[in-house]
């Protein structure tokens, strides 16, 4: 039954007691009308009371709702717990990991003695931490963190002192360390102190349950009240019935009866204000418990209620308000979870980044800056001010066209090839020449996540290594053929030698046999033999020692000289493959050139020579595992149209498919440790690409063959 239909019956009843009292003395006090008045101006006095008691019970109504808005007030406040003191967070969370930059950086710059070529890059990073420190205590909110900003200023001036000192080199790292901890601590509790905030906030919901309790406090005045107008009513009414008394002996019973009535009608009165409180109190204080769970996000308690009334339904709204809260703030628990975890990663790859070797830009899939790091400036020559977040990509690139790494003439085809890498959304890998001298390794891929990523690395020291190594390389190969050409040609030089001593022995006995007369035809005859077959062997062994000798030498002047000259490819590739005899003579490796004669071409002899030598090299250590293996080198030249095709191939162990497009990358070998230097292939492919303007191709089966193949043809025909 609703709470205002039982007020309504409770001042039925009262009123039905009233009317029956004066119905009864107006029939049996008719001789007494004078008193009778008198009675009905007391019970007139009543009836005010009556009044007064119903507007102090429509005041406990009213003090009823003003409970339920101060109740949908604290649930207002606990929905928003956490939308205040996030952003004075964030900020003091990025100057920590600012200053943290800065203090490795410091640290680094002092462990390798560069204070003086890093001071501008650290005073950099220490303005930009400033910055987003005025930004937290500016936002900041949370009681206690003015007291941790206060000292993070003063400690601020004693770092700076200390790392002026040190910059100058008259200070202590470890003291400026001490002082940097002390800092990084201090941020760290202003940090906690911020995320503590929003505890603070939800406490402060416990004011309006406190109100709320202040206005049950006065519903329970009300009740008093109440109860207290019944006693006067009941006093009134006494005072009336004893003043008839003394005047009529027949008003006894009359007085007697109406005393009666009025005992009903005021313990009617305490019965209705008793149900009232027994009907009100008990559910507002419930409201009152549930509405402080809520504030204080406690949402585990389980809110039942079978009443049919107001409060009834009060109950289940709160029922369906804690549900959809419980189900807010566990979105809002994750979603916050897992913003900090990312602002934790971001933090993480923004220091890695900013402490690579090399330069790194990332671009937006609008064209537009995200993230750059020190390097990078430093490698373009870029200032501070000339590059910022959210730059337009082209802004950039013609910014570092200006600088002098780029040659004025060259600055149009420079823009256009850095935008064509934005255009056409292909990877790339290239290598530049600045003017300054300086050589780079720039990439360029695609990244889903994130846009364009470019990293620029300064490979001016591993060039200049590279270069050494090719010409070490180069040495190497010259010094392999000439130990196959000393042992080729120990051979027949030998023989020789042998030849003309025994031809000299031989001599020397028909001299003696003809001084002393004993010499016949026929000692002559056989003489004359043995001369003819001794100087017919002399010839055909230093006829091969000069053929051997004149490939060597003009294989070896080809490499040195690396002159244009007109050649038979397929005549060079036999003198190469006989300097090279002897390196594969003791092994079971044999070698196969086949073809035919080719039309000479005027091409880089040298050249080669090189790529034939490392070939057979690589084939030696690796396909034959350093010449223990058996098996068979294929080399064939032939004539196809203007041009002279030419295919090395080997049957020996092959290349795996994940090493197959690596087999040309500089210092890339499987045999590091072993003989390999990684360079043997890559010099045959600048050999091949710069060298004789052409184009290799190659593949390998693992276990069956490797192959290489590339076309030659007239240089200078080519350049007209």
């Amino acid at each position: 039954m609703p709470v205002w239909l039982k007020l309504l019956l409770g001042f039925f009843v009262l009123s039905l007691f009233t009317l029956g009292m004066v119905w009864h003395s107006e029939n049996e006090l008719a001789k007494v009308v004078e008193r009778i008045d008198i009675v009905s101006g007391k019970t007139a006095d009543i009836t005010t009371d009556i009044v007064a008691m119903k507007q102090n019970l429509d005041e406990t109504f009213d003090s009823v709702r003003e409970l339920e808005q101060e109740i949908e007030k604290s649930i207002s406040l606990a929905r928003d717990i956490y939308d205040k003191p996030m952003q004075a967070m964030s900020y003091a969370r990025a100057a920590q990991n600012d200053f943290i930059t800065i203090d490795y950086a410091l640290y680094k710059a002092y462990r390798d003695k560069n204070l003086a070529g890093e001071k501008v890059r650290i005073n950099k990073k220490f303005d930009i931490f400033l910055r987003n420190f005025d930004y937290a205590e500016r936002r900041s909110i949370a009681v206690g963190s003015d007291r941790y900003i206060k000292k993070i200023k003063i400690l601020l001036q004693e770092w700076e002192a200390q790392k002026d000192l040190l910059v100058g080199g008259q200070g202590n790292y470890d003291k400026l360390a001490s002082v940097s901890e002390q800092l990084i601590e201090a941020l760290s509790t202003i940090v906690e102190f911020e995320a503590a905030a929003g505890y603070d906030i939800v406490l402060a919901s416990e004011d309006t349950i406190e109100h709320a309790t202040r206005i049950l406090e006065n519903i329970r005045g009300a009740s008093k009240e109440v109860l207290a107008s019944s006693g006067v009513v009941h006093t009134s009414a006494r005072s009336a019935f004893m003043a008839t008394r003394t005047n009529s002996a027949e008003a006894k019973q009359v007085l007697e009866t109406n005393r009666i009535i009025s005992s009903v009608g005021t313990v009617s009165s305490i019965l209705v204000a008793l149900a009232l409180a027994f009907n009100i109190i008990p559910p507002i204080r419930r409201a009152e418990v549930i509405a402080s769970n809520i504030a204080r996000g406690n949402l585990s308690n389980e809110i039942e209620s079978r009443r049919k009334d107001e409060f009834g339904s009060l109950f289940r709204a709160l029922k369906i308000m804690q549900g959809d809260l419980r189900q807010n703030m566990t979105a809002e628990s994750a979603r916050l979870l897992e913003a900090q975890a990312r602002l934790a990663l971001v933090a993480q790859i923004n220091a890695a980044i900013e402490n690579l070797p090399i330069g790194v830009l990332m671009v937006s899939t609008d064209l537009t800056v995200l993230r750059y790091n020190q390097n990078l400036m430093m490698l373009y020559g870029l200032e501070e001010e000339e590059v910022y977040p959210k730059m337009p990509v082209v802004e950039l690139i013609k910014t570092v066209s200006m600088k002098p790494i780029v040659k004025e003439s060259e600055r149009e085809k420079f823009i256009q090839n850095s935008l064509d890498f934005y255009k056409t959304k292909q990877s790339f890998q290239l290598e530049r020449k600045f003017d300054n001298g300086t050589t780079v390794d720039i990439r360029g891929n695609i990244v889903k996540s994130v846009g364009f990523v470019v990293t620029v690395s300064d490979i001016t020291h591993l060039k200049e290594l590279q270069e050494e190594m090719v010409q070490v390389e180069k040495m190497a190969a010259l010094g392999q053929l000439v130990a196959g050409v000393a042992h080729e040609i120990n051979t027949p030089i030998g023989l020789g030698v042998t030849l003309s001593s025994h031809l000299e022995e031989a001599v020397k006995t028909v001299q003696q046999q003809f001084e002393s007369g004993s010499l016949r035809a026929s000692g002559f005859e056989k003489f004359i033999g043995e001369m003819a077959d001794g100087t017919r062997m002399i010839s055909q062994n230093l006829g091969q020692a000069s053929r051997l000798v004149q490939s060597f030498k003009q294989v070896s002047v080809d490499q040195h000289l690396d002159e244009l000259r007109p050649i038979s490819v397929y005549e060079y590739a036999e003198d190469v493959l006989r300097s090279l005899h002897a390196k594969f003579k003791p092994t079971e490796i044999i070698i196969h050139l086949r073809g035919e004669r080719d039309k000479p071409l005027r091409i880089y002899p040298g050249a080669v020579a090189q790529i034939l030598t490392n070939f057979l090299t690589n084939s030696y250590l690796h396909a034959f595992d350093d010449g223990k293996r058996a098996g068979n080198v294929i080399i064939t030249v032939t004539q196809v149209g203007d041009k002279t095709r030419v295919r090395y191939e080997d049957d020996g162990e092959g290349i795996s498919e994940a090493y197959l497009n690596k087999v040309f990358d500089p210092f890339f070998t499987t045999k590091r440790g072993g003989g390999g230097t990684g360079l043997g292939l890559h010099i045959v492919y600048n050999l091949v690409v710069q060298k004789l303007k052409s184009e290799i191709r190659w593949g390998s089966a693992p276990g069956v063959s490797t192959w290489f193949e590339f076309d030659l043809h007239n240089i200078e025909a080519q350049k007209t």
